[in-house]
């Protein structure tokens, strides 16, 4: 691995990490959270906050998904570099949420 370019080895990283998660959705929430402690708060950011926490939200996970992205495109109110980082790492995590296996989904709510 120490052959291939960093940007490679950081994504093997990661998703070797991810997968490991036996609750994908609440780790990837946490990660949210670390960097919500930093960059502040966001209507849209609280709620991938809580629809990470929160298996009774999942079905507005494509709602919530789709209100990141709005304003991750806004040309309105465009957002900061830093910014636009921190609203791609909340479509990451809800696009986690989205894409949880249903045999996943049933393990996380009988444990």
């Amino acid at each position: 691995m120490a052959d291939l370019p960093t940007n490679e080895r950081l994504y093997i990283w990661g998703r070797n990490l991810f997968q490991q998660q036996r609750e994908p959705v609440v780790w990837a929430g946490s990660v949210l959270a670390a960097a919500a402690r930093e960059m502040g708060q966001s209507p849209e950011i609280d709620e991938a906050l809580i629809l990470a926490e929160r298996e009774d939200q999942w079905p507005r996970g494509r709602e919530v998904f789709d209100r990141i992205r709005r304003r991750s495109l806004s040309r309105e109110d465009p957002l900061a570099d830093e910014h636009a980082l921190y609203f791609a790492l909340a479509e990451l995590v809800v696009g986690v949420q989205l894409n949880v296996p249903s045999h996943v989904r049933m393990n996380v709510a009988t444990s």
